[in-house]
């Protein structure tokens, strides 16, 4: 009864609420009952970015990429500056190996948040994975510097001088790890594995 603004109010609150409790299941890897209440919420909710970016997320984990792509960029369309929506929207062209098309999504968003970490790092992710090695690395170790608590940044830096084959900035990003984290395996790894390398190269 949409002339009726109690039981429009009432339905509105009722769906919000289903489509919060779907978020919680998304949260905690259940994909399946969470796309369930997103759906069951279609008809008062397809006009909002954050169901479009809940389902889109359900439906990406639940192995439903074209249903997924198009909920996603729906909702990065109604939200263009919400930085969580734009990297659902590369992760799912990532795992589809779209690595090209995610960059240029990034470049745009960066352009957008240009300090934001999650998109740059991303974006060199990406380079990496499109043998962009130099932009990916330069772009790695501008974030390693910057923040170097970040251990996924280092494993990254990690893995963008194993695949140029740079053993002598693996060994020294190896020893610099190792300072702040002694009893971590990935310093170990990168010092042992360069040396290594140098060796048998020597």
């Amino acid at each position: 009864e949409p002339r009726d603004p109690q039981i429009l109010k009432a339905w509105l609150g009722l769906a919000a609420a289903i489509a919060t409790e779907a978020g919680h299941l998304i949260d905690d890897g259940k994909y399946t009952p969470a796309l369930e209440r997103l759906s069951a919420v279609q008809r008062s909710l397809e006009h909002s970015a954050s169901w479009n970016n809940l389902i889109g997320y359900a439906e990406f984990k639940l192995q439903q990429p074209e249903k997924a792509q198009r909920h996603l960029r729906q909702a990065l369309e109604l939200d263009p500056d919400n930085e969580g929506y734009l990297l659902d929207v590369t992760g799912l062209l990532t795992s589809r190996h779209a690595y090209a098309e995610a960059i240029e999504f990034l470049e745009v968003g960066l352009k957008r948040v240009p300090n934001s970490v999650g998109i740059r790092f991303s974006l060199a992710v990406n380079q990496l994975l499109d043998q962009r090695r130099e932009k990916a690395t330069s772009a790695l170790e501008a974030l390693h510097v910057e923040n170097p608590e970040l251990e996924y940044v280092s494993h990254a830096l990690g893995e963008a001088y194993e695949a140029a084959e740079n053993w002598s900035a693996m060994v020294t990003l190896g020893r610099k790890l190792q300072i702040p984290h002694p009893n971590a395996a990935l310093g170990w790894y990168l010092e042992g594995t360069g040396l290594a390398h140098l060796t048998i190269q020597g």
